[in-house]
This record gives structure tokens, C-alpha cells and sequence, in this order.
């Protein structure tokens, strides 16, 4: 079982923000990326850098629809605003936030390039080109279509930042202790282990817990595990974090009862809006498929002969972590996390697609985990 791909490199992603911090703006610039913190903190490095390189630019931001219901933003509305000179700056930042559906709409089998005029497509491909001198235009969207017209200009053209993947436990820890630095704190690795096991690879989650740990620990220069478990208390974060020990530990009857203990209290999304039973379950399973992942890590190192060591380097700054994983490993047949993740991902679509039971069905995802089916295990 290889590791897969982590994704964008994140030291690699906040240096690519500090050369634009700095000034380093390119006339079109492209925002990708799944997770809507790592966009607004590149738009936010943006806004700081163009202030660098042209001071006082006029700002002019736009949104793209939010989905195919509702109006499209006229690609000659955004082309306009960049044709056109302002009275009070020479320069200008043209921003389409949310652009995903204005860059790449749906294709319309009747369009103007069949009755041989150009289209919008065509149209803004052109101006990515051939940009106006002393015009910005951003796009902030989830990904980029490289087979779309569109799409293939920007790939030649412009600067695309592409915003980190946060998967794996090594991933999450690097950019929590590095968020923590920002805050002006130090962060040990088992506090690091502990936001992630309660709020998963959630980078949103994740910041806004860093943030309240911050002003709970006050003038201290460090957030410990004590700390963060003192603060955690007997929230559903703390019953996440801890009914993943007891799946890492094989404990059937404390994994139910942690269990028992999320449905009955409820848990927030990653914005902090409570959740009904079936939004804590879809959450709670997200925290599930991270501590599986890491397990499957584990048995990964272990088929190939490894040991401590080798995990150890694999998790990065949650090396301590090593241990408690070969652990698990050796609790567990790679046969049995297989049919972990393959329950949790019936379960999940399940839920989505009929509505099931949502408190069965995390009672079930447990005891199909944690359950011995009789015989030994590797």
C-alpha cells in the first residue's frame, strides 16, 4: 500500500505568498485550491503586494455565480472594467472571487464559435494573452480546467497559485506548526496530534482552534497537550479525538460509548455552525478516515519490512506518533482496514444518497471496526 500524493508542498505555498506579500504581482493571476483559508489567505497576501507594486490601484472585485441557477457574471462586464481608465488611479486590480462557474461555465452546444463568432471564452482567452498595461485581473476558484480554452490560457499566461492538500497527519502538523508561529506561539507535537485527531485535516477547523487555544494559554509562549486537553473539556471535539485512541486501541465498548456521547451532544462544522445528526456523523467520519489512514500507514512500513524509524520520518513533525500507530497496526489485519474503508465510504453514501440512520449508522462503523472477527491478527 504506497502513500499517496500529499499535494501543493505547504512551505512551498506560504513562500510563494510572501514573494507575492512582497510585491511580486503578475498582470493575471489565478487562486486555486479546494480549501476556502488557504484562498483567502492568498487573496489577502495579494491585496497586501499590489499595495507594494502600485500603490494606490483602484480595487474593483466581482463574484461568479455560486452555481448554474443562478445569473452569469458577463465576461464583457469584467473586460470592460479593465479597458477602462479611472480618473482617480492609474492602475487597476480586476478580483472575480468564487470564479469557478464564470471561467468554466457549461458548455452550450449552440454557441457562437459554431456559428463562427467568437465567444466570451475566446474573448477572455484573448485578453490573458495580451493583458492591458497596468491592469491586474485575479481569479480565485477551486481548480483550473487545463481543457477548457480558458483554462489552457491561463496555464500559459498567468501565475497560478496552487493552495496546499492537506491528508495526512505529517501534512497537518507541519501547517499547524507553522499557523502556530504565526500566532506568535510554539505548539508541541502531541497538542498538534490532538487538534488533528479531533477536527481531522479541516484546515478552517483547525485555524479557528488555533486561535481560541491561543488566547486560552494567555502570555504562554507555548500551547501544550495539557493545555489544549484542559480546553478541549468534554466538547464533541475532545469525544472525537478520544473515540479515535479507542479505535487506534481496538476498544469496542469505549469506541460505542464515545459514540453514544456524539449523538447525543452534537458537534460544529468547521465554521463553528452547529450541526444536526447527520452533519456530526459526516464529521466525525471524516476523523474516522484519518486515524484508518494513519493505521494504514503503519501496516504500509510494517509489509515492507520498516519499523519506528521509518514511520517516524514518514509522519514528520508527529513522529512521537510512531509507536501508537505500529500499535495499531499490529491490532488490525491490512485485510480489516480495508473493510474499514470501504464501510465507512458505504456508510457515508449511504447516508448521502437514502438518508439513512445516522446515529446506527456510526454505532455500526464502530463495531465493524473495532469488533474481532475470531483469530488471530497478523
Amino acid at each position: 500500500m504506497a502513500r499517496p500524493n500529499s499535494g501543493i508542498d505547504v512551505d512551498g505555498f506560504y513562500d510563494t505568498l510572501d514573494a507575492l506579500r512582497s510585491g511580486s504581482v503578475p498582470p493575471v493571476l489565478v487562486i486555486a485550491g479546494d480549501e476556502a483559508l488557504f484562498r483567502r489567505q492568498a487573496v489577502e497576501a495579494l491585496l497586501a503586494g499590489i499595495e507594494k507594486v502600485a500603490p494606490g490601484v483602484q480595487l474593483v472585485t466581482f463574484y461568479g455565480p455560486a452555481s448554474r441557477n443562478e445569473a452569469a457574471l458577463p465576461v464583457a462586464t469584467v473586460l470592460d472594467e479593465l479597458r477602462l481608465r479611472s480618473l482617480f488611479a492609474s492602475q487597476k486590480l480586476v478580483l472575480v472571487r468564487g470564479a469557478q462557474l464564470f471561467l468554466f461555465p457549461q458548455k452550450n452546444e449552440e454557441t457562437a464559435a459554431k456559428r463562427g463568432a467568437a465567444t466570451p471564452e475566446d474573448e477572455l482567452a484573448s485578453y490573458v494573452g495580451a493583458p492591458a498595461e497596468g491592469m491586474f485581473l485575479a481569479f480565485e476558484v477551486e481548480s483550473v480546467n487545463r481543457t477548457r480554452k480558458t483554462g489552457k490560457a491561463l496555464a500559459e499566461h498567468a501565475r497560478i497559485i496552487d493552495c496546499p492538500v492537506l491528508k495526512w497527519e505529517r501534512d497537518v502538523s507541519a501547517w499547524l506548526r507553522r499557523a502556530a508561529r504565526q500566532m506568535g506561539k510554539g505548539i508541541t507535537p502531541q497538542a498538534v496530534s490532538m487538534l488533528f485527531l479531533a477536527h481531522g485535516a479541516v484546515p478552517g477547523a483547525l485555524w479557528q482552534e488555533l486561535e481560541k487555544c491561543c488566547i486560552y494559554v494567555g502570555a504562554a509562549e507555548e500551547i501544550s497537550e495539557s493545555a489544549v486537553r484542559e480546553f478541549l473539556g468534554d466538547s464533541i471535539a475532545f469525544s472525537a479525538y478520544e473515540l479515535s485512541n479507542a479505535i487506534e486501541s481496538r476498544d469496542l465498548e469505549k469506541g460505542l460509548t464515545l459514540a453514544r456521547r456524539i449523538v447525543s451532544q452534537g458537534i460544529s462544522d468547521k465554521d463553528g455552525r452547529s450541526q444536526d445528526l447527520t452533519g456530526s456523523v459526516h464529521i466525525v467520519f471524516g476523523n474516522i478516515h484519518a486515524c484508518l489512514a494513519g493505521i494504514w500507514q503503519a501496516q504500509d512500513v510494517l509489509a515492507a519490512g520498516g519499523g519506528e524509524g521509518e514511520l517516524a520520518d514518514r509522519l514528520g513533525p508527529a513522529r512521537f506518533r510512531a509507536r501508537f500507530l505500529l500499535e495499531a497496526a499490529r491490532r488490525y489485519s491490512g485485510r480489516e482496514i480495508a473493510r474499514a474503508f470501504a464501510a465507512l465510504a458505504e456508510a457515508v453514501a449511504s447516508m448521502h444518497d437514502t438518508g439513512s440512520d445516522a446515529a446506527l449508522a456510526l454505532e455500526r462503523i464502530v463495531v465493524s471496526i473495532c469488533a474481532k472477527r475470531g483469530g488471530a491478527v497478523r
